[in-house]
């Protein structure tokens, strides 16, 4: 007779859930893995665009490690056009007339020759700034060219060429009519509103 009752007594003691208490538990862990499932999400977010400004910066890096490479070794040889026109060694304009920079520099060595030499161009088009290079410095008409997209969202690409215009005399101009008197270019880039910019020596 005890034992019946004992038994009863624990059964009591141990009762289940009632629905009610049921829905609020099933509630609460729906709450809390919705919030969770946010948090993650959001830290998905700021990891993906954290990545896309690394990326960024990278890319950024790396046309300023090239330009300064290339403009290190800038060479005084002007060069003929698509319609035999002269081209300066270095110019504020592309020969397609667009602003931006355009000039030849020493490449790479070819064996057994000396240093090869190459002509090319940076300029914005459709906020994208590109790299032009061409196979041989004196082209013709139907010379062709390769083109290369370097950064894009840019707004802005504004060169500044600092010109020795007398012994010991520098200036910082818009654009540069002889090569041998520049001293050094500035570049600034705009890109998501923000300014990024800098000065690369030249020794003519």
């Amino acid at each position: 007779m005890h034992t019946d009752k004992n038994r009863q007594a624990h059964i009591k003691n141990h009762k289940g859930f009632t629905l009610l208490e049921l829905m609020v538990a099933i509630g609460i862990f729906a709450v809390v893995s919705l919030l969770a499932m946010g948090g993650m999400s959001h830290v998905m977010t700021i990891q993906k665009e954290s990545q896309t400004r690394l990326d960024d910066l990278n890319r950024l890096q790396m046309f300023f490690q090239v330009f300064d490479r290339e403009i290190t070794h800038l060479v005084n040889r002007p060069v003929r056009g698509e319609y035999g026109l002269q081209l300066a060694a270095l110019s504020s304009t592309t020969s397609d007339a667009v602003d931006g920079i355009e000039f030849t520099h020493q490449g790479r060595m070819i064996p057994g020759q000396s240093y090869s030499l190459q002509r090319v161009a940076y300029y914005i088009e459709g906020e994208q700034l590109y790299k032009k290079i061409w196979p041989v410095l004196d082209r013709a008409e139907d010379t062709p060219s390769y083109q290369q997209m370097i950064l894009n969202d840019v707004t802005e690409f504004n060169i500044r060429y600092l010109i020795e215009t007398s012994p010991g005399q520098l200036e910082w101009q818009e654009s540069v009519y002889d090569s041998s008197q520049l001293r050094g270019i500035r570049i600034d880039i705009n890109r998501h509103n923000n300014n990024v910019y800098r000065i690369f020596s030249v020794h003519s």
